[in-house]
């Protein structure tokens, strides 16, 4: 039984996790305040990846201050033929270009001083989201920033060219979290999430959460610790269970205005076995410690409804598992069937529906 446990339980390992995305230092090369429109010069950007990818496609989108449609500057599907095997042992700079998306109203942007680009990354059903503001620098040296502000009005303990800080301010970007857990009918994405419940099992369960934390204030904000809670209610307090959390509680520091992704996992067997199966809310905080003097200490929340049951594997014969996409499907009639499919079908998400239409995801690594 024990092996059976452990495939169910790097079920839904963090990002970089089961798909293995791990990229970082995402950046916008193309020249500070340059416009663009459809069929104007390409947009370059870089990015420094790791990890063994194979022959797989990996999905590059880029967008201009927020994750809409409106606002794409480019999708590009990195191996998409299968044509290369996407291997790096270590860090590598990749260097990509685009050719901006068509726009109906020929709207343009600019890559000016403090505007925001992100960057999505899909493999393997999986994605992962990264920022990048363009810098504000005196880059001509006439003793005033490229965003034509000589320096924001705030007060602070220390400078940057001549311009006082201000606190850093932690929060979670709500439209970059993405919750991956047992229900198959629940959006993986926070901010369509509404009524979903998410499920965690105590036996073989686990759940991933990961997306950017952003600090908004003009202050660094240095390492901290995310934290993670069973409540009754929306808001923490002593009646509530801390969560032990895997891959990884710890976050970097980010400076003034930019900001880092952050993935963790929780397993079901780590949560004390005198909690009651149910429905909670489950609350994840940034800066869990409160060890930084932040300029906003009530936004560092963000929370989704968790249904806490006992196992995965009450789910009844026969069961059918199949891939996302189809091209994998198997009936199994009794555990040690499970056992062997699970040992032999490829690393991935896949889908566990039983006799009685009850259905979970499933990630083998």
């Amino acid at each position: 039984m024990k092996k059976l446990v452990l495939l169910f339980t790097v079920l839904l390992f963090s990002y970089p996790g089961f798909s293995q995305i791990d990229i970082k230092n995402f950046q916008v090369t193309s020249p500070v305040n340059q416009t663009f429109t459809w069929g104007g010069p390409r947009f370059d950007y870089d990015f420094d990846i790791r990890g063994d990818y194979g022959y797989d496609e990996i999905k590059l989108s880029v967008y201009y201050e927020s994750i809409t449609f409106d606002n794409l500057v480019g999708l590009i599907r990195w191996n998409r033929e299968g044509d290369y095997d996407l291997n790096f042992p270590s860090y590598f700079t990749k260097e990509m270009w685009v050719n901006v998306a068509y726009r109906w109203d020929n709207r343009s942007f600019t890559t000016s001083p403090l505007k925001k680009f992100y960057l999505v990354v899909e493999y393997q059903g999986s994605s992962r989201t990264f920022s990048y503001t363009i810098p504000d620098t005196d880059s001509d040296n006439d003793g005033v920033f490229d965003s034509q502000d000589d320096c924001p009005n705030i007060a602070g303990p220390s400078s940057n060219n001549g311009c006082p800080l201000g606190n850093p301010d932690l929060q979670f970007v709500y439209n970059s979290i993405a919750i991956f857990s047992e229900c198959s009918s629940c959006s993986n994405s926070l901010s369509f999430l509404g009524s979903g419940i998410h499920i965690l099992s105590q036996q073989s369960g686990s759940i991933i959460i990961q997306g950017l934390i952003e600090n908004t204030g003009d202050g660094s904000a240095g390492n901290n610790k995310i934290k993670a809670y069973l409540s009754s209610n929306t808001n923490i307090d002593n009646n509530d269970t801390e969560l032990v959390i895997t891959n990884s509680e710890n976050v970097n520091p980010i400076s003034g205005n930019s900001s880092d992704g952050f993935a963790f996992t929780i397993f079901g067997n780590n949560i004390p076995y005198g909690v009651s199966f149910g429905t909670y809310y489950l609350i994840v905080k940034v800066d869990g410690e409160n060890i930084i003097n932040e300029e906003n200490e009530n936004n560092n929340t963000f929370y989704f409804r968790l249904r806490y049951r006992e196992s995965l594997f009450l789910m009844s014969y026969p069961k059918t598992i199949y891939s996302l996409d189809n091209s994998y499907r198997i009936k199994i009639n009794n555990e040690k069937e499970e056992k062997a499919a699970f040992h032999t079908i490829q690393d991935g998400l896949y889908i566990i529906q039983d006799s009685e239409g009850d259905k979970a995801k499933v990630i083998k690594q």
